[in-house]
């Protein structure tokens, strides 16, 4: 009977550890855990696939030729480079951030390069060449200081530029350049929009001319240009006059003497000039190149000691502006919408000149507007899922306008920067559908994904529009307002959609890198498609992603 029994636990055993290997093998994740909020990369962790693309929790991921669902591990990118440490996902700012500009400045930077000589031999010799580098300027919206940001592949390096101090400067529109702002915040008192347009200029390099006079000098003369030569050789420790007493810094004396001598010849010796102790032409010629590099560097250190960078001035603009939109192109133009219980009036403004234009009027006020190009101007109304949408293109030469897009429930737009294509979103009743429309051919192709326009940008091509997409959309019926409104935040993934096929690509998974996550707003791409830059609307700090590899 005992053994009968042993037999029985041997069996049972047996089967027990086969169990668990089926268990381990097939049902963990490779490290062997099961814990689903570490290990699990599955865009869409809750709930069951469905035909639409979406699981029965709202996450979206992208559908296969053969129509299956990707595999997650396939497209979630870890943030960071394989061949180097190197993280795509970074903070910009550490407030609330009320605007911003990616720039590309054109700077002088020194390299070494092997130049031949006329014997024949390589030498190296320094110099001087144009480099293209990315930064990113913004605003915070306490009040309004503006700062930049010097962007590469491997850090941020943040410089305050101006002071300011317009209050609660929650929405700021800079100009392609960086060079106008437009600062608009809530005047309590009067129950009324503001809007404060500066204009940012660098302070310059205050370089001061050599204080001293050179020349040939005679032994034993006294006279106060002396005491400026004497100055100047002890600005450096290699042609001090001497090191205590008379013509020691500080203490320089007016009389030439053996010592003055003396320290212009370690000066002609340190420059490989003719070394005699006078002061002849090519001496005079060196000391001048010098003394104005020295002063060059003393006014770099002024100006790297300096608070600000930039002086801001500006005046106010109309009270009640509702919409503001910049020019993507030069000259540099403002196109603004006051809106009242009279309606809408648009005025374009040259912000060079500082030349208004009305070239808009509507009995309508509920207006958004977008600078597409120089000739084009979209209006679209504002969105809300109990209200049908229009879309209107206005050509600022003109003043006349045009309907591109008919009645839409819902509607947000983001027209690309030809105006060839548009992105879109509309409310079904039960949710959002997010297409792009082409206006040429009056074509349209409903995208899988669901998302707002709002959370858009198109690359300056025209060829890829990146989103924000959220996990999920909670509200069903009551898009885009629910979002608006702040009745539910998201935790979004960054998705590119390319044209002409639109081939949908899951880009970045901001919550594999970032655990509380994103919700995308006001979203812009650099001149050279390499970073997209936008703000949480959570927190609304400034967030930087880098598209291209290091």
């Amino acid at each position: 009977m005992l053994k009968k029994i042993v037999k029985i636990f041997i069996v049972l055993l047996i089967l027990a550890l086969v169990l668990g290997g089926i268990w381990y093998f097939f049902i963990l994740d490779d490290s062997g855990r099961d814990d689903v909020g570490q290990n699990t990369r599955n865009l869409f962790p809750f709930g069951e696939v469905s035909d639409s693309g979406q699981s029965s929790s709202g996450g979206q991921f992208t559908i296969g030729d053969d129509g299956e669902p990707i595999e997650t591990d396939e497209i979630i990118d870890d943030g960071i480079d394989p061949d180097q440490n190197v993280p795509r996902l970074r903070k910009v700012s550490t407030f609330p951030t009320g605007g911003f500009v990616p720039l590309t400045k054109v700077e002088e930077q020194e390299i070494l390069d092997i130049e031949i000589d006329e014997d024949g031999e390589s030498v190296q010799v320094l110099k001087k060449v144009p480099v293209e580098n990315d930064y990113i300027r913004y605003t915070a919206i306490s009040d309004g200081t503006v700062y930049e940001s010097a962007v590469t592949d491997f850090e941020l390096t943040e410089t305050k530029l101006v002071n300011n101090y317009v209050p609660n400067a929650e929405h700021v529109y800079f100009s392609p350049t960086g060079t106008y702002a437009a600062f608009q915040y809530w005047n309590s008192d009067d129950h009324t929009a503001e809007t404060y347009l500066g204009e940012l200029r660098p302070i310059e390099l205050d370089i001061k001319p050599c204080p001293f006079e050179f020349r040939a000098l005679e032994d034993g003369e006294d006279d106060i240009d002396v005491i400026g030569i004497h100055s100047f050789l002890n600005r450096s420790p290699q042609t001090r006059v001497s090191q205590e007493g008379t013509n020691s810094p500080g203490n320089e004396g007016s009389a030439v003497t053996e010592e003055t001598r003396t320290a212009i010849k370690n000066f002609q010796s340190l420059y490989q000039l003719e070394i005699d102790g006078q002061i002849g032409d090519a001496t005079k010629e060196q000391m001048l190149e010098v003394c104005d590099e020295q002063q060059r560097q003393a006014a770099i250190e002024v100006y790297n000691n300096l608070d600000e960078k930039y002086t801001l001035t500006g005046s106010f603009l109309s009270q009640d502006i509702a919409s503001i939109s910049m020019s993507p192109n030069l000259p540099e133009q403002m196109f603004y919408l006051v809106s009242n219980e009279n309606g809408s009036q648009g005025t374009l403004r040259n912000l060079e000149t500082d030349e208004p234009t009305i070239i808009f009027q509507s009995p309508f006020s509920e207006w958004l507007s977008q600078f597409t190009s120089e000739n084009s101007i979209e209006l679209v109304t504002k969105p809300s899922y109990g209200a049908s949408g229009y879309s209107y293109e206005l050509t600022p030469d003109t003043g006349r306008y045009f309907k591109k897009t008919d009645a839409t429930v819902g509607l947000t737009l983001l027209v690309s920067p030809s105006g060839e294509y548009a992105i879109g979103s509309r409310s079904t009743g039960d949710g959002v559908e997010t297409f792009i429309r082409d206006r040429i051919n009056n074509t349209e192709h409903l995208l899988t994904l669901q998302t707002f326009a709002d959370k858009c940008v198109w690359s300056k091509d025209g060829n890829e529009v990146y989103c924000g997409v959220p996990n999920s959309l909670a509200f069903e019926g009551e898009y885009p307002d629910s979002w608006y409104l702040g009745k539910e935040l998201y935790n979004d993934g960054i998705w590119k959609i390319s044209i002409p096929n639109f081939e949908e690509t899951y880009e970045f998974n901001i919550t594999d890198v970032y655990a509380p996550g994103i919700d995308i707003e006001k979203i812009m791409i650099d001149e050279d498609d390499d970073y997209l830059y936008f703000l949480d609307k959570e927190t609304e700090h400034l967030w930087s992603l880098r598209l291209s590899s290091v």
